[in-house]
């Protein structure tokens, strides 16, 4: 439930480091993957991706690795090769958060990306498989399990997530332009008249 991570986002600025790519820890013995988290919110929210206990069912919700507008996260490690289920939720203080839910199984040594930000009331988020930088892609399986109205939609009848409108490249959202969450000035230089 939406309730249960707001709680694990309590101690959010916290967070503790990361072991290395591809180390085993405690929550993930074996194989893993790594788990790389960006996120563009307002000064005074947070972002974060939990990890569900139960995949199949969306529930156990634990904080995987979480940031702020001011510090980005270190990586995370997933267990490779079981079904995993992840949310990317942003929290706003006083108001309730918005969540973005896939399930995927993550392949061990391959680098996930999940890149999120806030649109109006909003949020939207894509995750990647980012192992070659510059060619990122959509893991096959990668299922959407939120629509409005609707946090755990059933995997059976859940619809395939897509990379249409990037966060990576920009894009649009509603008719909007959408640029980067991470452009800079540089990045926009060319759109300023002299």
């Amino acid at each position: 439930s939406r309730c249960g991570w707001v709680g694990a986002l309590a101690g959010l600025a916290g967070c503790a480091g990361t072991p290395p790519p591809g180390a085993a820890t405690a929550d993930a013995p074996g194989p893993t993957a790594r788990l790389l988290l960006r996120g563009a919110v307002p000064p005074d929210q947070r972002y974060a991706v939990l990890v569900m206990a139960d995949a199949l069912d969306c529930k156990g919700p634990k904080l995987l690795v979480g940031g702020t507008p001011q510090k980005a996260p270190d990586p995370a490690q997933l267990p490779a090769g079981a079904l995993t289920t992840l949310d990317f939720v942003v929290l706003r203080a006083g108001q309730p958060g918005c969540l973005v839910r896939w399930s995927f199984t993550p392949a061990a040594g391959k680098t996930y990306l999940v890149q999120g930000m806030v649109v109006g009331a909003g949020c939207t988020a894509r995750l990647f498989d980012a192992s070659t930088p510059d060619k990122p892609t959509v893991p096959p399986d990668l299922r959407l399990r939120s629509v409005p109205g609707q946090a755990c939609v059933p995997l059976a009848l859940s619809r395939a997530a897509s990379g249409e409108g990037s966060l990576i490249e920009g894009g649009q959202h509603n008719g909007e332009a959408v640029l980067m969450p991470n452009a800079t000035a540089r990045d926009l230089q060319w759109l300023i008249a002299p």
